[in-house]
């Protein structure tokens, strides 16, 4: 390699350490002595796990209520268990912080040494190992402190610089912070070895110091005692390396991020569930907020009951909306059982849906939803923004376009009820080429004439979500902009209100996700109202 292209990748290199550090170096960029005693004692308990927008958004605050009211927005959108009082998120920031102070102190701006910072970001690590400080050669290299992280998988090496108990990062590309390396080892153990041996070390220490070291450790303690076992262990060691190079980037890239990586401990795998949110209008001036979800039938623990002679589980549910202050605004919790007729129909892949039903003003609210098998304490949660329109009685209106798996004819109080329209919800808005794709929508505020009769016209029209775009240097057309199917019907009735089901073959479509454009003129007033929607084709097999 000339001399020109090595300083050249020396160069790189550095640009990259240093880019890196100015990256992570987070919070002490601020200067705690410039802010109030209000800000700053907030500032510091979260700046570890402040990213930068938030950081920016807690400095920008103007005064201590304006503070207090963005940290419990903040606490509360980190809340992994929305539906109940406790914040564990919270709660177990705290204890890391009062961890971290105690063990990891340091004399800067958060009072917390790198160690430190990254206990309350990513948790304890799950494994530690240390590395004594040594001399050689070269000079004196500090001790080492090496932490991993199994959930994300992540590594970081630390070194006390100083020598004053502040550990900060320990980066490999700069020549200070090799891996501890005896000079005085190597020689005992490479007096007896082969030239080619030798090159087999050599080769191991300049691609991966932290694996030969390690290797050197094993060699002084007898675990290793021969150059076959060394030979395996430098296989071992290019497969390890690669691994840890990525555990160090994702630590890396965490860190800049302030990704928060800790996982409220739910002692049980996820939950398989998707939901959506229909509004309809609804009973004195408030919406009807229809609440759906659905999960898979065999992801459920089932039981034989005796009673029963069949198998038994249950869905455990519970929905709330918080609104703008953050009150409870409406609650449902319940049990949903769920029945097999044999052992075989518990291990059918079908979609379970569910419904529950509020009445909400408009306005902004926060949904947290709390789905558990009741058996297994497999758990979903969600936590979301949602907008409840407004449905006055003067106004041409459609209400949200709701899809649905089965659309027949009966009444409440039959279950998912509609009028005389019973509507099976299908939140996960995925239809099989072999089925039909079905939806429902209401029409409100229809003018009728003097026998009291509407008249008016439905027009839908689909079309790809992301229509094909060819283009050359001289030109560019999109394609499909037409609608990729559509179709007009009239309608004349008594009253001022409609209930529409619509059901097309899912096999008219290309494999693909689609938006339907819903449009109703009324003919007696002249208005117009518009409602929209977004649904996907799939093959049979992929929604088996």
């Amino acid at each position: 390699m000339s001399p020109t292209l090595r300083a050249g990748r020396w160069l790189l290199a550095t640009f990259a350490v240093l880019s890196i550090a100015a990256a992570v170096r987070g919070a002490d960029a601020v200067d705690p002595a410039t802010l109030p005693a209000w800000k700053r004692y907030v500032w510091q308990d979260l700046a570890p796990i402040l990213s930068r927008g938030e950081e920016s958004r807690l400095l920008a605050q103007p005064d201590a209520a304006a503070l207090d009211d963005w940290v419990r927005r903040f606490w509360l959108d980190k809340d992994p268990t929305p539906t109940t009082p406790v914040n564990e998120r919270r709660e177990e920031h705290l204890k890391r912080l009062e961890t971290a102070r105690a063990l990891y102190p340091a004399d800067n701006a958060i009072g917390l040494d790198q160690r430190g910072k990254d206990y309350v970001l990513f948790g304890p690590p799950d494994e530690t190992s240390e590395i004594d400080e040594w001399f050689d050669e070269t000079g004196h290299h500090p001790a080492r402190l090496i932490w991993i992280w199994l959930h994300p998988p992540m590594r970081a090496t630390y070194a006390d610089w100083n020598l004053d108990g502040e550990w900060e990062q320990a980066w490999d590309e700069t020549p200070s912070s090799r891996p501890d390396v005896s000079y005085r080892l190597e020689r005992a153990v490479m007096q007896d070895s082969q030239a080619e041996d030798a090159q087999l070390l050599t080769d191991l220490r300049q691609s991966d110091p932290l694996a030969y070291q390690d290797l050197m450790r094993q060699l002084a303690e007898g675990e290793i005692v021969n150059m076959l076992e060394i030979k395996n262990q430098k296989l071992l060691a290019d497969l390890m390396g690669s691994k840890f190079r990525k555990m160090e980037a994702a630590y890396l890239e965490n860190r800049r991020d302030r990704t928060d990586t800790y996982v409220h401990d739910f002692k049980a795998e996820p939950l398989w569930a998707v939901f959506a949110v229909d509004c309809f209008r609804g009973a004195d001036g408030r919406s009807r907020v229809e609440l759906t979800h659905e999960v898979r039938l065999n992801d459920l623990g089932f039981a034989y009951d005796e009673g029963r002679q069949d198998f038994a589980a249950a869905l455990l549910r519970r929905a709330v909306f918080y609104d703008a202050d953050e009150r409870v605004a409406a609650s449902v919790e319940d049990r949903q059982p769920v029945y097999a007729q044999s052992l075989e129909d518990t291990r059918r892949p079908l979609l379970l849906p569910g419904l529950a039903a509020v009445q909400l003003r408009p306005g902004d609210y926060r949904l947290a939803l709390r789905l558990e098998d009741e058996r297994t304490h497999r758990l979903q949660v969600f936590d979301t923004r949602v907008s409840v329109p407004g449905f006055p009685p003067d106004s041409l209106l459609i209400s949200d376009v709701a899809f649905a798996s089965g659309l027949q004819r009966g009444e409440a109080p039959a279950r998912f009820a509609h009028g005389e329209w019973i509507v099976t919800p299908h939140p996960l808005h995925a239809y099989a080429t072999d089925r039909n794709i079905q939806l429902y929508f209401e029409v409100y505020g229809l003018a009728t004439d003097a026998d009291g009769l509407n008249d008016y016209t439905v027009t839908y029209r689909i079309r790809p979500k992301n229509p094909v775009v060819k283009s050359s240097w001289l030109w560019t057309r999109q394609e499909a902009d037409d609608a990729e199917a559509g179709s007009t019907f009239a309608d004349r009735h008594g009253g001022e209100m409609a209930r529409h089901p619509l059901s097309i073959p899912a096999a008219e479509f290309a494999e693909d996700s689609y938006v339907l454009e819903v449009e109703v003129l009324d003919r007696v007033s002249g208005a117009s109202a518009r409602g929209r929607g977004q649904f996907s084709v799939l093959p049979p097999s992929a929604l088996q």
